[in-house]
């Protein structure tokens, strides 16, 4: 990791940032502790969807990295989380709050190169991939893969949505449940990032072993789509390689309809 330079933050200040925060997010107090209750708003500014002006989030932003250099001393049982969360934050910077990395840099007490590398880990590590130099860059090459050939494999993938109700309920249960999360990924106008490749490549995994595509013909489109989505991803483990072993972290189990979502962090990089 790049080195730092860690402000020494007044309590005065934490608390005016704290203030500031509180007037303008409603967050339940689940502590009566001020000091968890710094890092339960930086969390919420890292991680709630924001609903307010450009300048309103930067605001925000910048009284969370307050909070967060003041916790950096002050409350040291929490190393590793204040760490994440910085990153967190500083993802929403640059893309909600548009503000440059010159700009965090001078709040975080990083070099501009200092917060991108931050940025891109918390990124890798948000998909499940390790905090590593390796993962970023297989995760680049990823992006960069996509960019060329994703539009072809948006088009895939709404051929399989649109013949599921062929699937037989029973021996496609699998198979049919991740192509319902998937309907939503598929429109013309759907980005495509680790999480809906993953996704994608469970399901032709799954329609590989279908027992009912098995026994169509061969020029049905979901045996085409099935040929043509499996050159796809051969050509992607040719052209960008392996990924690095995945993050695994114990958590609490989550629900959900959303293939995509139930892909973040899995085994099913193709």
């Amino acid at each position: 990791m790049p080195p730092r330079t860690t402000r020494s933050i007044p309590i005065e200040e934490a608390q005016r940032a704290l203030a500031h925060l509180r007037a303008r997010r409603t967050v339940p107090r689940n502590s009566d502790e001020p000091r968890r209750e710094m890092i339960d708003m930086i969390r919420h500014v890292a991680r709630s969807t924001p609903r307010a002006g450009q300048q309103h989030v930067r605001d925000d932003v910048v009284d969370a990295l307050t909070l967060l250099e003041f916790s950096r001393l002050h409350v040291p049982a929490l190393p590793g989380e204040l760490d994440e969360l910085e990153a967190e934050v500083a993802i929403v910077a640059r893309k909600v709050a548009k503000m440059s990395l010159a700009d965090l840099a001078q709040h975080l007490g990083l070099s501009r190169q200092g917060v991108d590398h931050r940025i891109r880990r918390q990124s890798a590590a948000s998909e499940g991939l390790p905090r590593s130099e390796v993962a970023d860059r297989w995760r680049r090459r990823t992006i960069a893969w996509l960019s060329k050939y994703g539009f072809e494999l948006q088009l895939l993938a709404v051929n399989l949505v649109a013949q599921r109700n062929i699937l037989d309920e029973e021996d496609d249960r699998e198979l049919l449940h991740a192509l319902a999360g998937f309907a939503p990924h598929t429109g013309i106008n759907s980005s495509w990032g680790l999480p809906e490749l993953a996704a994608f490549n469970r399901i032709i995994d799954l329609l590989g072993r279908s027992p009912v595509v098995f026994n169509l013909n061969s020029d049905h489109v979901l045996v085409t789509s099935l040929d043509r989505g499996e050159r796809h991803l051969r050509n992607f483990r040719r052209e960008v390689g392996s990924p690095p072993p995945p993050v695994t972290r114990r958590s609490k189990a989550v629900h959900t309809t959303d293939s995509v979502s139930a892909e973040r962090g899995s085994q099913y990089f193709p």
